[in-house]
């Protein structure tokens, strides 16, 4: 998977913009880190308005960093299985309700707000039955007009999560 270049800091994901830890410069201060755009990795990376593609010494991801990545990575890939799970054993199943009420479905809610950016990745490329998932997630926000179709509803929302910046 290719990342694009994030262009300021407002577009890093808040969790690593709070683990980005500076290095000790060689004369005992904080090492200063202007214009810092990072990507999925370190590199390459804009630092001091300068695009440099080899590790920086004024700048290193912490252990929190690391592991908060884990943690994401984790994150997904269980999204992911409960999905799957989800998919194969709902697909012939006309209720959206029951579809809704499936344990897997049911876990992937408990995973939390976190989980959107993903289902909504999931809808884009399904077109599964995500919006009551959706819904409680947002806070039950409803981006889709009072009697939209099915497929009104997933356009509303995947439009929606272009919008909020989390789904391209």
């Amino acid at each position: 998977m290719s990342a694009q270049p994030i262009r300021g800091r407002e577009d890093l994901p808040s969790i690593a913009q709070a683990f980005i830890e500076p290095v000790r410069a060689s004369n005992g201060g904080i090492a200063p880190t202007p214009g810092i755009i990072l990507r999925h990795g370190p590199y390459p990376r804009l630092v001091g308005g300068s695009l440099i593609s080899e590790p920086h010494p004024d700048l290193v991801p912490s252990a929190a960093m690391t592991q908060s990545l884990a943690i994401e990575s984790h994150l997904r890939d269980e999204f992911n299985a409960l999905a799957e799970c989800w998919h194969k054993e709902t697909r012939y199943w006309s209720s959206a309700t029951k579809m809704a009420m499936h344990p897997a479905y049911q876990r992937i809610i408990s995973l939390g707000e976190e989980v959107i950016p993903y289902i909504l990745d999931d809808l884009q490329r399904t077109h599964g039955h995500w919006l009551w998932a959706l819904h409680i997630l947002s806070e039950f926000h409803d981006p889709a007009t009072e009697g939209a179709t099915f497929d009104e509803a997933v356009d509303a929302w995947l439009n929606w999560g272009r919008q909020q910046g989390l789904l391209k």
